[in-house]
């Protein structure tokens, strides 16, 4: 997942959250809609020391992401700017975690929700310091349960952004049969980036592959798909992005 560029000047704001708890507050223990609800500009300081316990629904494994990992729970999720490699052996796929908030950066674009380190040039945050993210984020169990929105295209809204979501009976569109899910640089024959277009027959899903990911060189099925993935916003708009190789052929 590529860092996120401002498009307008950064606004930061440093905030404590206590004076605005919710219903489920629990022992410092918050929701990302609570999270959500502390962002008062582009970017926002956490300073309360409050926690977010949830499961990764998201990371580089099959390099689907880069060097960030989704945390969801049961109003939403969150992307996590990591700047370490091998995200997937330290933090496995549909782990538990916890995530200390105090001192991380909260960011947004669009229906996006970003966690990281302060923001030093043009990006939303930047990410967190190997040496620092062993202070904010801990596998409490290695086999987490995600809890998947199944949804069709025409169901998805803003607030599934960052959350595991399941759309079934996909074809890519007439004018995409026959291509792989990333471009391919005809140079120097190595992917890039692309989004494709997948209809199920009514409406159309934009899905995101990474120029990094195991699979881009594949060729997009033709027959009917159900697709497993994180809603993300890319490019202005929501876009699914496949996570654990998760396309299954009728």
């Amino acid at each position: 997942m590529r860092r996120i560029a401002l498009l307008c000047s950064l606004i930061i704001t440093i905030v404590g959250c206590s004076d605005n708890l919710p219903d489920d507050y629990i022992s410092g223990y918050v929701s990302v809609s609570y999270l959500r609800s502390c962002l008062r500009q582009s970017t926002t300081l956490i300073t309360d020391d409050i926690y977010l316990s949830g499961v990764i629904i998201a990371n580089d494994k099959y390099g689907e992401l880069t060097k960030t990992v989704v945390v969801s729970d049961d109003s939403g999720g969150v992307a996590i700017d990591l700047d370490i490699e091998d995200i997937e052996a330290r933090y496995p796929l549909f782990s538990s975690v916890r995530v200390r908030c105090s001192g991380l950066w909260l960011g947004s674009v669009g229906a996006k929700l970003v966690l990281g380190a302060e923001p030093t040039g043009e990006y939303i945050v930047d990410r967190i310091a190997e040496d620092r993210v062993y202070n904010h984020l801990f596998v409490t169990t290695i086999n987490g349960t995600p809890a998947p929105r199944r949804k069709s295209i025409s169901e998805l809204e803003y607030s599934d952004v960052m959350s595991m979501v399941i759309v079934d009976n996909l074809t890519p569109i007439a004018e995409e049969h026959g291509l792989r899910w990333t471009d391919i640089d005809l140079q120097s024959g190595r992917a890039v980036t692309a989004v494709r277009h997948l209809t199920d027959g009514q409406d159309t899903l934009r899905v995101v592959t990474t120029k990094d990911c195991q699979y881009a060189k594949e060729s997009i099925p033709t027959l009917p798909m159900r697709l497993y993935g994180v809603l993300d916003w890319y490019g202005g708009d929501m876009a699914l992005r496949v996570i654990n190789h998760g396309i299954v052929i009728y």
